[in-house]
């Protein structure tokens, strides 16, 4: 039995909206790193100028969800892309549906701090130039000068010497 007056739209509107799940009223997740890896090429198709040739090679990170950081190889290459960082900021906020930040920083900066601590090979190199040589432990080198032809000669065994100047080389 229907109590409502004639007209009502209180049930007409219940019957029009499905029930809200909890997928519709849960926040949009940030992708994580590996999908904005995946989809970063794709994505700068879209932007403005060589934008895509520029950036398309560089590293990114996403330290947090929502802020992408690119590292590029230089200052020049930062400030010929920073103009284009809000067109590539809107590329991916539509693409995922959620606010995303890029921020350009120079590879070097990045990598400072690893390349200060010294690596094996360097320290090897150093134990071997600290290396005491004995001079008697040394040996001559053949007293015996040889040509380069006597060397190739010998490289070669069975090969002739032809001095003649109009043999037909």
């Amino acid at each position: 039995m229907n109590l409502d007056p004639p007209g009502s739209t209180q049930t007409d509107s219940a019957a029009e909206s499905p029930p809200s799940s909890p997928a519709d009223t849960a926040p949009i997740a940030a992708p994580p790193i590996s999908q904005l890896r995946a989809e970063w090429i794709d994505t700068l198709t879209k932007a403005p100028g060589l934008t895509k040739n520029i950036l398309g090679s560089c590293d990114i990170d996403s330290p947090t969800p929502g802020h992408i950081v690119c590292h590029v190889s230089n200052e020049i290459t930062r400030d010929k892309c920073v103009a284009h960082v809000p067109a590539i900021q809107d590329l991916f906020s539509s693409r995922y549906g959620l606010p995303m930040t890029l921020e350009l920083t120079v590879e070097t900066a990045r990598t400072s701090t690893i390349d200060s601590a010294p690596s094996t090979s360097q320290e090897q190199s150093t134990d071997e130039a600290d290396e005491v040589i004995d001079p008697s432990e040394l040996t001559d080198a053949p007293v015996e000068a040889t040509s380069g032809v006597d060397r190739l000669t010998a490289a070669f065994p069975g090969a002739k010497i032809v001095d003649d100047p109009t043999a037909g080389y």
